[in-house]
């Protein structure tokens, strides 16, 4: 007997496999953030990150409201 995959399971797959990644790069801009970012430590002292030289300034609220837009219009 050969069973033909169900198509509403592939489909499922398809759409987490593709949030997956989603989510994983919005992840990674948030944690590349280095603009009015803060460390949050057990003092709750919630210093600024401050901005290493060579690397270019990233706000992470930003860059993912770019990202959405472009991957979704």
């Amino acid at each position: 007997m050969i069973c033909e995959p169900d198509p509403i399971r592939l489909m499922a797959t398809r759409l987490l496999s593709s949030s997956s990644i989603e989510l994983k790069d919005i992840l990674d801009l948030q944690l590349r953030d280095n603009r009015k970012a803060r460390i949050q430590d057990e003092e709750e002292s919630n210093t600024y990150i401050t901005n290493r030289e060579g690397k270019p300034a990233l706000r992470s609220q930003y860059a993912i409201y770019d990202f959405l837009k472009n991957k979704h219009s």
